[in-house]
């Protein structure tokens, strides 16, 4: 399953809402370098779907504010 997201790096609050059109808005806490935001994105996305790390992958986005995020069933 593919999920689109707009991350916000080095807000007040680590959150994960759903939007009406389907794709999601991200905040997290930690600063958008050295990979931390993508990576602390990843953990969200599995804890809301109730999956492992492993099964949650940013498959385009990396750099950008906007990300194509990939979930193995």
């Amino acid at each position: 399953m593919y999920i689109r997201a707009r991350v916000t790096a080095d807000a007040r609050n680590d959150s994960v809402r759903k939007t009406k059109d389907g794709s999601y808005t991200i905040s997290v806490r930690v600063p958008a370098e050295g990979n931390q935001a993508n990576k602390r994105v990843r953990e969200l996305i599995a804890k809301e779907f109730g999956l492992t790390f492993a099964q949650v992958h940013i498959v385009s986005g990396q750099h950008k504010g906007s990300k194509m995020i990939h979930i193995d069933n």
